[in-house]
């Protein structure tokens, strides 16, 4: 059975890159997607208005890659916020 791998997106992401750009950020994140295979987002992402911005196209990026997604915490308020980045996605999962 092969092993899973996963990526977990944090809000730290931005301390350490702040540098970049939200666009090359999220470029940064999804660039891993090949090598893994699902992403955990929201726990720790915190509600910085960029990093908020950074999840949601990483969210988005995943979708069209049909990527299995744990999206909790901080990361459904972008989800609620902007729904139809997951609509018709039948792989999203939420703790409620």
């Amino acid at each position: 059975m092969p092993s899973s791998k996963y990526l977990y997106l944090s809000g730290s992401l931005c301390v350490h890159f702040s540098q970049l750009t939200t666009l090359t950020l999220s470029l940064q994140v999804t660039k891993w997607f090949p090598s893994i295979t699902a992403l955990v987002i929201g726990p720790g992402l915190g509600r910085d208005q960029r990093m908020q911005e950074v999840a949601a196209l990483v969210i988005e990026r995943a979708v069209a890659e049909n990527m299995p997604c744990v999206i909790d915490a901080d990361a459904l308020r972008v989800v609620m916020e902007m729904p139809s980045i997951v609509r018709g996605s039948a792989w999203t999962v939420s703790h409620i």
